[in-house]
């Protein structure tokens, strides 16, 4: 963990040297594997029998594939012109709305159970975060995306404060460098022409249409950053803290319930490392459909994070 800044600092250079390159090289290479690992951590962190959980698993599952759902729809709606500006807009005011109300469900039945945490404080940025995403919606949309390469840092935080006590001192120390790397990144990132051979779509997904033409650079440079730290969280971290093969699964509680469990855990897992081949053969064949269509399906990922980090608060 003592190594982790030094190789935090190198991302960093890398992502400012290279905005274009590093956001075609990490989603290439990390994309697929990192949901692989997220799942198995996932599966790993779900009881065997739900009990007292049933409530809150169930709003978790079907909040996850209500939302994805109304989410690849409207992507599918816009993508073919099939809605106006103003309906996208107001569309996207709603899911954020729902996104918002649901969340405060899960942590009303969060409350309900052993060990809650206090979340008032919460309440004035979700009142902040609902009022832009009926003003500015694009804006709050963007802001998501930045959000949620931050929660793997938080569920990487909680492992260690649990598992790895000598080493969450460290850990946090580079954190605390981040926003001074992401000070220095957009310092140093100063000119277009980095993100000229960068796709409209890698430049559409990092919010670049938001902001100066003067800022494509900086504002990929900045997602690359955030998102290499996500997938080096999932694919790195926590398998190491958690001690824990991504492919083992004595561990998994709903495996040791039974040996049919066992076994559809494993079909389950074994399905997804052939997708993970599959993708990598769709980005060879058509690079940018393929980032489109996998940053729109990934919303099923982004989501089912939620649930299990609120409960392990």
């Amino acid at each position: 963990m003592t190594r982790l800044g030094p190789l935090v600092v190198a991302l960093a250079v890398a992502c400012a040297a290279w905005p274009a390159g590093m956001a075609v090289a990490v989603v290439l290479l990390c994309a697929g594997p990192h949901n692989w690992c997220e799942a198995r951590y996932f599966l790993a962190r779900m009881p065997a029998r739900w009990g007292p959980l049933r409530p809150y698993v169930l709003a978790g599952g079907g909040g996850v594939a209500l939302l994805a759902a109304s989410f690849i729809a409207m992507a599918v709606a816009t993508t073919h012109g099939q809605a106006s500006t103003d309906a996208v807009w107001l569309a996207l005011s709603v899911w954020h709305t729902a996104l918002v109300g649901w969340i405060a469900l899960l942590v009303t039945l969060r409350q309900r159970l052993p060990h809650a945490p206090d979340w008032g404080g919460m309440v004035p940025p979700a009142l902040v975060f609902l009022a832009a995403a009926w003003a500015v919606p694009l804006w709050a949309s963007v802001a998501l995306v930045y959000l949620h390469p931050l929660l793997a840092l938080v569920f990487l935080d909680r492992e260690l404060a649990v598992r790895r006590v000598p080493w969450h001192g460290a850990y946090r120390a580079t954190l605390a460098c981040v926003p001074l790397l992401l000070v220095g990144l957009w310092w140093t990132t100063a000119t277009p022409s980095a993100a000229a051979v960068a796709s409209p779509p890698e430049l559409a997904q990092a919010g670049a249409f938001l902001l100066p033409a003067g800022a494509a650079a900086a504002v990929l440079a900045t997602h690359v950053f955030l998102e290499s730290l996500h997938y080096l969280v999932w694919i790195v971290g926590i398998p190491l803290v958690t001690a824990a093969a991504p492919w083992h699964l004595r561990r998994v509680p709903l495996a040791m319930r039974s040996r049919g469990w066992r076994r559809v855990l494993a079909i389950v897992l074994g399905v997804g490392a052939m997708a993970v081949g599959v993708l990598w053969i769709a980005f060879a064949v058509d690079y940018e459909t393929t980032r489109q269509v996998y940053f729109t399906v990934a919303i099923v990922h982004v989501l089912a994070e939620v649930p299990f980090l609120i409960r392990l608060a």
